[in-house]
This record gives structure tokens, sequence and C-alpha cells, in this order.
């Protein structure tokens, strides 16, 4: 229920020219939990009673409290608050945080008539970018990846430095959202994936076929350099780009649309993956390079930019 709402809330609070990255940064925290339990189930390891697992249990517990005593002084979404008939309220909403309490300024005006919008034009086309979204942040590789490169760290002793390397890139990422834009960042990012899996699997290939330890090392090398590629768009930017191109009152099905459609590609990864790997070893890695590649055309010829444009001025390109 949060990760379907919140995305759809960050996206009508923040600012049209903070929203990219305010959006994608909302991505980035899942890094930020993912290093404080990592490092909190290591600092419990050696404790030989059932605190051992019940601190990082109960220390789930804050983020929670923090949460539920915020709630009450989160704003209502505009959109609901027009359909309810509150219409002063909805404008004091434009004026409250976007205008700084100036109910005439130019923009809050405009945001406050983009509320007329009737659901108009082929919503297919959002329905299919976001089943893309949803298939390339699941389907790229990173599913295989995961299953060889973290047991490899874990023996290692780095599997935190992992977690903080990704956490950083998804900050990093979210700084250049609205900078770059969010075409720029998928097809920066699925080249990326693509060069480096391509890196990864004749590395693969020549360690198995030799034995040589030079290609095992460039292997992890390459590894590092895919998440860093993933994490410049396929972390920070699925919800936010996903809750950008649809309208009011399609933004919250469609949220929830993208994660269980990713959940459920999740699967496959889950499932499928260790079995295909165990099969045909390096050469399963084809499989996600043409995957990887098809994602290019795609983004270049499908995805809208969203950068710098309201979410109303949006709506145009469909």
């Amino acid at each position: 229920m949060c990760l379907c709402a919140v995305p759809v809330l960050i996206t009508e609070l923040a600012h049209p020219r903070q929203r990219g990255t305010v959006g994608s940064l909302f991505g980035s925290f899942f890094f930020l939990g993912a290093i404080v339990s990592a490092w909190a189930t290591f600092g419990t390891l050696h404790i030989l009673s059932s605190w051992s697992w019940q601190i990082p249990t109960l220390m789930q517990i804050l983020p929670a409290v923090i949460q539920a005593s915020l709630i009450m002084v989160v704003p209502e979404l505009p959109r609901w608050l027009v359909k309810m008939g509150r219409n002063a309220e909805a404008k004091n909403f434009f004026a409250t945080y976007h205008a700084n309490g100036i109910e005439d300024d130019e923009l809050a005006l405009l945001e406050y008539t983009e509320l007329d919008y009737i659901r108009t034009g082929p919503n297919r086309k959002r329905l299919f970018i976001t089943l893309m979204v949803a298939l390339f942040a699941q389907w790229s590789g990173n599913g295989i990846v995961s299953y060889c490169f973290v047991p490899v760290l874990q023996s290692a002793g780095i599997n935190g430095g992992l977690q903080i390397f990704n956490w950083l890139m998804v900050i990093l990422a979210s700084l250049f959202v609205d900078k770059v834009g969010r075409r720029k960042l998928f097809l920066g990012s699925s080249i990326g994936m693509l060069v480096t899996l391509i890196a990864v699997a004749i590395c693969n290939e020549r360690f198995l076929a030799t034995g040589n330890k030079s290609a095992g090392y460039c292997m992890i090398l390459f590894l590092f350099l895919f998440n860093g590629a993933y994490d410049f768009a396929y972390s920070p930017l699925p919800t936010l780009y996903t809750a950008e191109i649809h309208p009011f009152d399609l933004r919250a099905k469609e949220v929830s649309i993208s994660f269980a459609s990713a959940f459920g590609f999740g699967l496959f990864n889950q499932y499928v993956n260790p079995i295909a790997l165990e099969a045909i070893t390096w050469k399963y890695y084809v499989v996600f390079i043409a995957i990887v590649a098809c994602q290019l055309p795609i983004i270049y010829f499908i995805f809208p930019e969203t950068k710098g444009l309201t979410v109303k001025e949006v709506r145009y390109f469909f």
C-alpha cells in the first residue's frame, strides 16, 4: 500500500522544478534501508541469544513509528480534493506548496486549472510504457548479476560496501534527473548495461574455459560497473516516470500495476535464472544482452521526455 501511494503523493507534492529529483530520491532510500539492515545484522551476528535477531527486527519499528506520527501532517492530494468538491482546499494546496502562499501565483493557477483535465486519448500507450519500465527493471540482467555477484562479495566480506555503492549511485542519478532528462538516463543506463553484460559474458566464458584468475577479477569489475549503470536509471526512475505519465484518474492504478508487474517479472529471476545458469552457464547472459539491446529502440521511439513539464503538459505526448 505504501509503495503504491507514496510515489503518487510525491509527484503531486513536489514543486515542478524539483519533482524529478525528489521523486527519484524515493527509490534511493531502499538502499539506505539495505545498508542499515546489512550492518545491523552483521553487528548482532555474534550475539549468542535471541537478541541476535530481535534487535534487527525491533529496529524496523522506528521508521514505522516516525511515519505514523507524521501522517497527520501530510496534505491530501489536490485532485482528490477537487473530486470531493473541496476546490478551495485544492487551490490552497498549490499556493502553499508551490507558490509560497501566494494564491494568485501564475504557476499555482496553472496547476489548479489542470484539475479540470478529463481523461481522453489512448491510454494503451501509457500502459505499454508502464509494463516496459517494469520489465526492463527486472529483466536487464540484474537478476543473474545478483545471483552470481552477491555470494562472491559476501565471501569477500564486502556485501555492505555494494549496498553503499548502489545507494551513492542512485543519489548521484537523482541529482541529474532534472538536468539530463529521463530519456537520456534510461538510454545511458541501458547502453551501460549492454556493454558491461557483454564484458561479463566474455570474462565468464574465459574463466570457465581457462581458469584464468585475471578473467575472474575483470568479471567482478564489470559486475560492479553493471550495478552502477543499472542504478543510474532503473533504481530511481520507474516509480517517478510511471506516476508522471499518467493522469490523476489512472495514476494510482497504474503505479499499482507497475509494482505488481515488477514483482511478477521478478519471480522469473527467482526461479528460472538459477536453473538456466546451471544448465547453459555463460550463454544465458546472451538472453539478457538481447533484451537490453531491444530496450534501446523502445525507449528512443516510444518513451516521452517529461523533464521540465507539468503533469498536465505531459498528457500532450499521448
